[in-house]
């Protein structure tokens, strides 16, 4: 039917002055049912005759007041009605209207379909642009001094109205919305804005003012409504942090700066952590490092990791965005806090002056008179011939804080392959070259033994041979796990050279002449005491020859019995006691030095097996005691879950999500693919998901998905179980198993004892198909989840929630992208779900199709 009709149909009524109810009635006569009233256009045809004269219709707009209270006309139509009428100067008008808005503005809703749900948002962003522009008009009228009163009032009458509608956070939800449909409309709201600001600007009115700023403040912040993350004041002590910090500096000081740094940054943004906290808790974990670190290596990686890796991680966190303060600020900040901790401060300085005083004498005194005590061992550290091994550690340790210990390793390597192109000892400088084989030999091995042999292997080998050490290095040396043949090629070059050979075929041919002599012994053809001559004549010439007799005899006692390797054994022993005597190239005590302390790390596990003591000389070199950092040994997963006081379970997530960190990929495998699963689909157990520890459950969930996936994601392979070495963690292949077949130690802890160990480890599982939201859904749409609400559904919500919490500048992105889009509504369906700002950032608005689930699921509401 025409709306020429309409118009007269509402002509009739006012003529014959039917009461709202008679309207009603007999519009629907006149009108049968079909088309509905919003096709009509009913709300604008009724404003469209209200709003004839200077005053409004008082009876036709309460035909109107029916239709919206008896749901006749929906709401999106009346707000696009009213946002067409521009003729402000018609007070009384304006106040009508603004009383028809007032009727449901604080309580919109729609349960339509997706596109009258859009529609919804559409509407509104065009009254929230009509009522700018109607206060913009109100502000510039009282400027003139014979309207200032009306015009204040109703300025005053607009300013309410927009703080009404911008009150509700489900309102800027559908808001921000519209703005992402239709952003032409959205410039518009933006200019009105400006206006408005504009015509403000002589306001002496200060309630006025403040109300207006107000206003203005809330509708800058609907496009980043999805940013703001509250921080968390309460709190001084952030345990994730420490660990983190620990973690690196303990098993990964070679790691890059870059992704230590981005680690730090998702921990400070999952825990909303202020940033001068964030930057004490790293400067605490440093000291605390310092302090617990054994004397040696230890020592010194620590302090390597905290003057000169900490400093750069600190000039990487400036460049991301720090709010509204600035990076220094928060830094003196900081330093403020930190100078207040006088006990860790006194301990920090007393361990400092300990070690200045050991290694003081071993410094020019005149020239380091005036150094700090361990940074400035870093910063001024001098290889001198008295102690060369730890003069060694403090430049590898600082080149490995530095990121540069790898091309510091290569000029090793170019060193060790120079010495190749000249012929044994045929000339004058054959001792030199003997001496730049051995030394670059032993300090390639005493870096690999330390940091980890990826440090010296070539990032991509060119096009021609592979340098000597690193074949020998992947061939012939013993580490930890590493199974090594004793009759491969390598260990038996095919070589009948006896004059001029080379240093390198020399180490090559030395396990082959080890063999028949240990054989010669075995047979009675040796006695010891030619053994103890021919062991003294290998050690006088170049230690390297030592290491690779050994490193052999290691490979060889591992394939003997154990009535077997007597005499394998006290050959290592007499290999590895030092020489006395002149007869020895020069250095030869800074060599053995060195030596000693590279062979007493690739017989560690033979010995071990063999319950042999071999005295090594003091290299300084102390194992350490980790114990401390493994988990209690009741299951992780129901200590948290008997928790029942919120501090105490949001203190157990954050001690859990930094042990985790010792494998946090596969533990998070098991905690997505097996314990969530068996909580959520098992009724028996839905109790335990109960708040707070469902809640604290949920949280750490979220936490481990996001670190796994963001390295995965990134095909960042953990380093620090590649360079985990055998007295970091004693137990590491029960803990870690190589096979990923067998559960390990940390796994079993996550779940019940009653439960089968073997589940928690499927060969098949991936971080593609464990790590998402979708696998949460796909749990959550079970029986008998399908049928009823309650806790097990709420530690859904729980789960969506944290996750929003845990967005970067409120993207939709990391495990959010696979949620499905069905999820939504479903969860809206069951009750769990009533927040429009989690609504907003689980969906994916940046699609058409996003924009309408969300629109649908928030108009709901």
């Amino acid at each position: 039917m025409k709306v020429v009709n309409l118009k007269q149909a509402i002509l009739q009524a006012w003529k014959e002055r039917w009461s709202d109810y008679q309207w009603a009635i007999n519009m629907k006569k006149f009108f049968p049912r079909g088309a509905t009233w919003d096709i009509l256009n009913l709300a604008e045809a009724l404003l469209e005759q209200a709003m004839i004269g200077p005053s409004p219709n008082p009876l036709i707009l309460s035909y109107l007041k029916y239709a919206i209270s008896s749901q006749m006309v929906s709401y999106s139509t009346v707000l696009t009605a009213i946002s067409k009428f521009d003729d402000f100067s018609r007070d009384l008008c304006v106040q009508s209207l603004l009383e028809i808005m007032d009727m449901f503005c604080d309580r919109l809703s729609c349960h339509g379909k997706a596109e009258e749900c859009i529609g919804l948002c559409r509407a509104l962003m065009s009254a929230l642009n009509w009522l700018l522009r109607c206060a913009a008009f109100y502000a510039e009228k009282v400027k003139e001094t014979l309207e200032q009163a009306a015009a204040e009032s109703q300025l005053k009458m607009c300013l309410e109205r927009l703080e009404k509608m911008l009150s509700s956070t489900k309102n800027r939800a559908l808001i921000h919305i519209a703005k992402l449909e239709e952003t032409s409309s959205w410039s518009t709201v933006e200019q009105s804005l400006v206006k408005l600001g504009e015509n403000l600007s002589s306001l002496s009115n200060s309630p006025l003012r403040s109300q207006a700023d107000d206003c203005i403040s809330l509708i800058k912040s609907i496009p980043t409504m999805l940013s703001v993350h509250s921080e968390q004041l309460n709190k001084t002590g952030f345990p994730t942090v420490h660990a983190v910090v620990l973690l690196e500096g303990t098993m990964n000081l070679t790691g890059e700066t870059q992704l230590l740094v981005e680690q730090l940054m998702m921990v400070k943004r999952m825990q909303r952590i202020p940033s001068p906290l964030f930057i004490l808790e790293i400067w605490k974990a440093c000291f605390v490092g310092l302090i617990e670190s054994p004397e040696g290596t230890e020592e010194l990686k620590w302090t390597a990791f905290t003057f000169l890796k900490i400093p750069q991680v600190l000039v990487k966190l400036k460049k991301y965005p720090q709010g509204e303060k600035d990076f220094t600020e928060d830094v003196n900040s900081a330093f403020e806090f930190l100078l207040k901790l006088t006990p860790l401060l006194d301990k920090a300085d007393q361990r400092c002056k300990q070690a200045d005083r050991e290694h003081a004498p071993h410094l020019k005194s005149a020239e380091n008179a005036n150094i700090q005590p361990n940074p400035g061992l870093i910063l001024r550290a001098e290889p001198t011939v008295t102690n060369i091994l730890k003069s060694l550690d403090l430049l590898l340790a600082a080149a490995a804080a530095t990121g540069k210990l790898k091309s510091f390793a290569r000029k090793f390597i170019k060193l060790n392959e120079f010495t190749k192109h000249i012929t044994g000892e045929g000339s004058k400088g054959a001792p030199v070259r003997a001496l730049l084989f051995d030394i670059s030999f032993l300090m390639l091995c005493h870096v690999a033994q330390t940091y980890g042999s990826e440090v010296i292997l070539s990032e991509s080998s060119p096009a021609g041979e592979v340098p000597f050490f690193e074949t020998w290095m992947l061939t012939c040396m013993p580490e930890e796990g590493k199974i090594l043949n004793p009759d491969h090629p390598c260990f038996r070059p095919d070589s009948t050279k006896v004059e001029q050979m080379k240093w390198h075929e020399a180490c090559l041919s030395i396990s082959a002449a080890i063999l028949e002599i240990l054989n010669a012994w075995e047979n009675g053809v040796l006695t010891f005491e030619s053994i103890q001559k021919i062991t003294d004549n290998i050690k006088g010439k170049v230690c390297s020859m030592v290491v690779c007799a050994v490193a052999w005899l290691v490979a060889h006692v591992r394939m003997l019995g154990l009535d077997e390797r007597e005499k394998s054994l006290q050959m290592i022993r007499q290999l590895a006691t030092p020489l006395h005597s002149e007869n020895t190239l020069q250095f030869y005590n800074e060599r053995v030095v060195i030596m000693s302390s590279i062979l007493e790390h690739m017989c560690a596990d033979v010995l071990q097996q063999t319950a042999t003591q071999i005295k090594f000389p003091s290299t300084g070199m102390d194992t350490i005691p980790y114990w401390n950092l493994l988990p209690p040994k009741k299951p992780i997963k129901e200590e948290l879950l008997k928790e029942t006081r919120k501090e105490h379970t949001l203190r157990a997530v954050e001690l859990l999500y930094a042990i985790f960190c010792l494998d946090m990929q596969q533990l998070t495998l098991t905690l997505l693919g097996h314990i969530l699963p068996s909580l959520l689909t098992d009724s028996s157990k839905w109790h335990t998901l109960m708040d707070p520890p469902g809640k604290a459950l949920a949280k750490l969930s979220v936490w481990c998905a996001l670190s796994s996936y963001s390295s995965h994601n990134k095909g960042q392979a953990s380093a620090r179980q590649k360079k985990r070495h055998r007295e970091d963690i004693e137990d590491y292949i029960s803990l870690f198993p190589l096979d990923d077949t067998q559960p390990s130690k940390l796994m079993r802890l996550l779940s019940s004892n009653e439960e089968d160990a073997n589940i928690l480890s499927s060969p098949n599982r991936s971080m593609s198909t464990s790590l998402s939201a979708s696998q949460l859904h796909t749990v959550s749409m079970r029986d008998p989840l399908n049928r009823t609400a309650g806790t097990h559904t709420q530690f859904v919500q729980w789960f969506m929630e944290e996750c929003v919490d845990c967005l970067e500048q409120g993207s939709r992105g990391s495990i959010l992208q696979f949620m499905p889009f069905t999820m939504v509504s479903e969860l809206v369906k069951v009750s769990t779900m009533s927040s429009p700002r989690i609504i907003l950032a689980i969906t994916d608005l940046s699609l058409p199709l996003g924009r309408r689930v969300a629109a649908k699921a928030i108009a709901a509401l």
